[in-house]
């Protein structure tokens, strides 16, 4: 599996783009559907490429969580929740 994955990075884009198009259709180019196992390989091949060629916020699921300064924090923490820092209550 390592030894794909190291592979995997000396791929182009166009390929990589294939294998992206494999996964969110569950079928190659070709029309053969895709296993379970086909598509977490194509997907680690994926991520593996994307990691060593894209910066962080262009790589696929890329969460951005913003930044916050030294003495700042989040709504949450401050109390300013729209249930005014009270727990909320499931029925």
């Amino acid at each position: 599996m390592d030894k794909i994955l190291k592979h995997a990075v000396q791929l182009d884009a166009d390929t990589i783009a294939s294998l992206r198009q494999a996964i969110e259709r569950g079928k190659y180019s070709d029309g053969r559907r895709l296993t379970e196992d086909e598509v977490a390989m194509c997907i680690q091949v994926v991520i593996a490429w994307e990691h060593a060629h894209l910066m962080p916020d262009q790589r696929t699921a890329f969460i951005d969580r913003g930044s916050k300064k030294e003495d700042e924090h989040c709504a949450s923490s401050q109390g300013d929740t729209p249930t005014d820092g009270q727990p909320v209550r499931w029925q």
